[in-house]
Parts: structure tokens; sequence; C-alpha cells
């Protein structure tokens, strides 16, 4: 396999750059420092590990005291997130959709129903986001959109 699709280089090792790897790949340190500022690595001595992948992509493993916080580093339970979800598209109802995030179609069209519409046709764009919020593009009369979000 190594030989057909090539293997990683370890440009940077502990914080330590590999410059023997770095002359073999022709790799400046000019062009290793953009890649990692492409990266959100913005100084060398932030990096724990740089490596080439086999496909050409760069991996960039900072050094613990640079990652960013997670909720999970600050012990928060996030509750989980759904996809978000197109429910219409030009006027046609995704009713799988609909079931993938636990609606029926009644209760779908009680949410539309304060919008004043009566008819998918009526819709541009409806989708459910993340938080499960509801957000409605319909065009107007004048040409331009009006969106709403139900929470």
């Amino acid at each position: 396999k190594n030989f057909i699709t090539g293997k990683p280089s370890i440009l940077i090792e502990n914080g330590a750059i590999n410059e023997k790897e770095l002359r073999k790949l022709r790799i400046n340190i000019n062009d290793l420092t953009e890649q990692l500022r492409i990266k959100n690595a913005s100084s060398l001595s932030d990096v724990a590990y740089a490596v080439i992948e086999s496909n050409g992509d760069l991996s960039v493993i900072l050094k613990p005291d640079k990652k960013p916080l997670t909720p999970g580093d600050m012990g928060i339970i996030k509750p989980r997130e759904i996809l978000p979800l197109v429910l219409i598209c030009d006027g046609a109802l995704y009713k799988k959709n609909l079931q993938r995030i636990g609606w029926d179609e009644e209760y779908f069209k009680s949410l539309l129903m304060p919008m004043n519409i009566h008819s998918y046709k009526e819709v541009l764009m409806a989708f459910c986001d993340e938080k499960k919020q509801l957000h409605v593009y319909q065009p107007s009369s004048d040409g331009t959109i009006s969106v709403e979000v139900i929470v």
C-alpha cells in the first residue's frame, strides 16, 4: 500500500520540526507556517504534531494547552443535536424528513398556520435546524423573501 499510495510524513513531532522530512518533501518553512495558519495554528509553538497525509493533506494536532475548550472539557453535557433537514423545497413537502424529526403533518401544518400559510406551494423553503427550530422562507408579492423562525 505504501508503495502505491505513499505514507504519511511527520513534519512536526512533539513540537520539534523535522527538517530532514521537510527537505525530502521540498517544503520550506514559509510554506509550512502558511499551511499551519490555514489549519488555525497561528504559531509553530502551538503545534504538537503536523503530518502530511498520504493524500497530501496536512493534519495538525495542537499542544494540549492550545486546543480550544469543548463543552466536555468543562463537564457540560449538551443535548443531542439533529441534522438540519429540509421540510419544504419549492412548494414540495419532504415527508420522510418530517418523520425523521418526529413531527407529523398535522403538527407541521399547525406551525405554518400562524404565518397564514395554507398550502406548501406558498413556501419557497422550510427547514428544521439542529436546535429543532423551524425556518420558513416565503416569497412576497414585491419579490422579496420573508423569513420566519419558529421555536
